[in-house]
């Protein structure tokens, strides 16, 4: 393993490492204690997903917020593809990158800020910059 695994498996803990604790604290019956398979318990999946009043709620706020979130996402992507492929703002050709699924999210939010900067007016510092 080279330099690059190393720096690899160092900036990897922050995603393993809460993982691990979440599982550990899933799985144990005291959660501060590390698990083992003589300790290892479903109790705590059980009480979260059938006795806790609170998942029901969290799962239809999740669901509601998801779906909010996409439809929003998309007719975004939809206004900016409209644009860009009727050209009906000149300068924004060079947004059709906007549109493409790789880049979507991203995309919407760096459109979103180049539609409101190219929409506005420059600040004037002076009165002879014809402007104002």
């Amino acid at each position: 393993m080279g330099r690059a695994g190393a720096a690899f498996i160092v900036l990897m803990n922050p995603v393993f490492l809460p993982y691990g604790a979440l599982l550990n604290a899933a799985f144990s019956p005291v959660a501060s204690q590390f698990v083992t398979f003589s300790t290892a318990t479903l109790h705590n999946i059980q009480f979260v997903f059938f006795e806790l009043s609170a998942t029901k709620l969290a799962f239809k706020n999740t669901f509601i917020l998801g779906f909010l979130s996409a439809t929003i996402g998309t007719l975004i992507a939809v206004v900016i593809s409209y644009i860009t492929a009727r050209k009906a703002i000149s300068g924004w050709r060079a947004l059709a990158f906007l549109a493409t699924a790789p880049v979507a999210v991203p995309g919407i939010v760096l459109g979103v800020g180049l539609f409101l900067s190219y929409t506005r007016r420059p600040s004037c510092f002076t009165a002879r910059c014809g402007y104002c």
